[in-house]
């Protein structure tokens, strides 16, 4: 006999317990070996679990030697300079790679990762429009992004100019970003 898929009680084989008081309780289903089962999880374990996930990663790319890959959450990548132009180096508006990214046109694997450098325990990026891009199309900002770690050299240390630490980062302009002339 079973309740919902579930044996109750002795499993009708009239070893006690057709369900009154002292029988057995519902056993559960078992899993498969390697098989994931989902689980709700009350927002303050899933934070806990992301901020042990986020720590153990930003560690991971701490220790990685200049030019190897990591992976580290998306909102742990924080901006390196102050303003962002919308225009990338190849003359490419900002706004078709970000329509691209949202559309799913073009998927984060499609693209080189973002080179990153750490300093002072935290995860600067050096491809701020990149970063920003990423942000900006719709990725949930605990979606896990391949990165080239670097090193903290002169270069990277004259782009530092982020006044915010790095959390935030101002467009110079509309041009490239979608305002309408490539939306």
């Amino acid at each position: 006999r079973g309740v919902g898929g579930f044996a109750v009680g002795g499993g009708g084989d009239g070893g006690g317990g057709g369900g009154g008081e002292g029988s057995s309780p519902a056993k559960r289903p078992r899993t498969e070996p390697g098989e994931r089962k989902a689980m709700l999880l009350a927002s303050e374990w899933r934070e806990g679990a992301l901020a042990a996930a986020e720590l153990l990663m930003r560690r991971k790319v701490a220790k990685c030697r200049e030019g190897s890959t990591a992976e580290v959450m998306l909102r742990q990548i924080r901006y390196s300079q102050e303003s962002i132009k919308g225009v990338f180096m190849d003359g490419r508006p900002i706004s078709v790679m970000r329509q691209e990214l949202a559309s799913g046109k073009k998927s984060i694997e499609d693209i080189p990762p973002i080179s990153v450098v750490v300093t002072n325990g935290q995860v600067y990026s050096a491809d701020n429009r990149r970063l920003w891009t990423f942000r900006h199309s719709g990725m949930p900002l605990d979606m896990r992004v391949p990165v080239a770690v670097g090193n903290s050299n002169a270069a990277f240390v004259r782009k530092m100019t982020t006044p915010t630490a790095g959390l935030t980062i101002r467009r110079r302009g509309d041009e490239g970003f979608g305002g309408g002339e490539h939306s």
